[in-house]
């Protein structure tokens, strides 16, 4: 016997069936191509999913293409790299990496989308990045804040805000994190918020000058 769809109304106009267990995710039209949130009741308007939130201190917006500076300053910066698996990043990989995150024409193709994380006076402290994997129900989540911000409390309030968007707004069901397995104060923020291992990648990555990584893969799951 087939599942009974759930039929919700997009901002289109167009009237949707979608099986019951997407109520309340996010997903995207196949004909407008908008990004909405089903509602939970039969016959409904679909809701527009906001891409900005807060904490006591700290504010996050989607990155612009036009971003790219206070996102190059961190992601350049070799100071900030020392338990990392990859490189400072050029100029030309910092446009190229904010343009394909552009929501939402370039979040359609990238399925990645980049957080800013700013204070009060709107600086830039550091970024969340989120990449869906299986759109739009689990997603991987990297994090990064600028060396001189590091050691205040922010990455883990970072990722417990992004973490509570993604579950409790978008209906994410998995959110994935994986580090290098010496990076100890990584693993306190992913510990801290409530994210549990799963395993351990052994020789995940070899380093030219740390060698082999290992990579603990931590999850944390929805409620509910």
């Amino acid at each position: 016997m087939e599942e009974e769809l759930h039929r919700y109304t997009c901002f289109c106009g167009r009237e949707m069936g979608i099986p019951p267990f997407y109520k309340e995710k996010l997903v995207s039209c196949p004909r407008c191509l908008s990004f909405l949130i089903v509602p939970a009741e039969t016959g409904g308007l679909a809701g527009e999913p906001s891409l900005w939130f807060e904490t006591a201190r700290l504010q996050f917006r989607p990155a612009e293409p036009r971003d790219w500076r206070a996102w190059h300053e961190i992601h350049a910066d070799s100071r900030n790299y020392d338990f990392e698996i990859s490189d400072p990043v050029g100029v030309s990989e910092s446009r190229k990496y904010l343009k394909a995150s552009r929501y939402p024409r370039g979040f359609l193709k990238s399925k990645r989308l980049v957080f800013l994380a700013t204070n009060e006076d709107g600086l830039v402290l550091g970024n969340v990045t989120v990449t869906f994997t299986q759109p739009y129900l689990t997603a991987v989540l990297g994090i990064m804040f600028h060396h001189d911000h590091q050691g205040r409390g922010y990455g883990a309030e970072a990722v417990g805000a992004v973490c509570d968007w993604l579950t409790r707004i978008l209906g994410v069901e998995k959110v994935s994190a994986m580090c290098d397995s010496k990076n100890l104060a990584c693993r306190r923020v992913l510990e801290k918020v409530g994210f549990k291992t799963e395993g351990i990648m052994e020789k995940f990555f070899h380093h030219p000058e740390r060698g082999w990584l290992d990579s603990p893969v931590y999850a944390l799951f929805r409620e509910g």
